[in-house]
């Protein structure tokens, strides 16, 4: 299905252009082991090889076996199929048989000789990060979860000086998405009802929840120390949440960027990051770009969003930024 998100790989593939990255053959990994049945071959590499289905790969140096795994000299193989991160198949004529274990490398054809997908990915997430947090503080609604529901139980006793708390280790399902960064707002209703959601009331910046005993809704929440705090309730409560939520990582050049047309200013970020870090001149060019290409994402979603009436929340939420912020 055509989507305008982009791969991991756009990104990567810029980024080697403009390290000048474009080894003939790609970088070397050893192969630990290689195997052929019913003329697909399977390939363990000894590290991350950072191949995505259709990258071309070639073959060398490995023995055993009555018919050779390697590539012919001038052809590769199309990647089949990968499992990250060492192991990945092409298609080969031949016998069910395994090559010496150990033997042979595998490279990739146009993934960089020096600057592969595994050695820019801590670099690509940093950049990833920085973009996040920049149109977050806009308030862009990409980053706004809804409707998630969790049941807040009951308290075994009425007592004012009973807190209920929900965080991260709550144990599931009850416990915090694990994308969330900053609740925004929640519902309540009686747990296995049809009722209406009734909004509660955020005491996180007006001094906190009161003491008072407790009764058959919650009425109140509070967000500190990244944890939901409630009074809790004589009955169980299903409560609804809205929040602020963290992309996930990039984990290999399939990866799909879950933001549009981010990928110029990801990739002058990422080759910003990575020729810094070898002594390239051109590292604060690369950053500079990156700003220019990063401004105009947010001016346009500036202009998406200006006519919403928005209230920036303080800082001190989660990660210390307020609700804007993307860590």
């Amino acid at each position: 299905m055509a989507t305008a998100f982009n791969t991991t790989r756009s990104v990567t593939s810029l980024v080697r252009s403009l390290l000048n990255d474009g080894g003939p053959n790609g970088a070397l990994v050893n192969i630990a082991t290689i195997s052929r049945t019913a003329n697909v071959v399977t390939v363990v590499t000894a590290a991350a090889h950072g191949l995505v289905v259709g990258d071309q790969v070639v073959i060398a140096g490995v023995t055993g076996g009555a018919t050779s795994f390697n590539s012919a000299a001038g052809t590769s193989f199309a990647v089949l199929s990968t499992t990250p991160p060492t192991t990945f198949t092409y298609a080969q004529a031949g016998g069910n048989e395994s090559g010496n274990p150990n033997t042979g490398t595998a490279s990739g054809v146009g993934t960089g000789a020096l600057f592969t997908d595994p050695v820019l990915l801590p670099y690509l997430n940093s950049a990833y990060r920085k973009v996040q947090r920049a149109l977050a503080n806009i308030g862009q609604e990409t980053f706004v979860v809804d409707d998630v529901l969790i049941v807040v139980p009951a308290v075994s006793a009425v007592d004012p000086s009973v807190q209920v708390v929900v965080n991260d280790s709550t144990a599931p399902p009850n416990q915090l998405p694990t994308d969330l960064l900053v609740p925004e707002k929640l519902w309540e209703r009686r747990s296995g009802s049809s009722d209406n959601f009734q909004e509660m009331v955020d005491l996180s910046d007006h001094g906190g929840l009161p003491s008072q005993p407790q009764g058959s809704q919650l009425l109140f929440w509070e967000w500190r120390t990244d944890g939901l705090y409630f009074l809790g309730a004589t009955q169980d409560n299903q409560v609804r949440i809205r929040y602020q939520k963290a992309l996930p990582d990039l984990t290999d050049g399939s990866t799909t960027i879950l933001i549009r047309n981010a990928q110029d200013a990801m990739a002058y970020f990422t080759a910003g990051m990575a020729g810094m870090a070898r002594g390239s001149p051109l590292a604060k060019d690369w950053d500079a770009a990156a700003i220019d290409a990063l401004e105009d994402l947010i001016i346009r979603a500036t202009q998406r969003e200006q006519n919403t009436v928005r209230r920036r929340r303080p800082y001190g939420r989660r990660g210390g930024m307020g609700t804007g912020s993307i860590i």
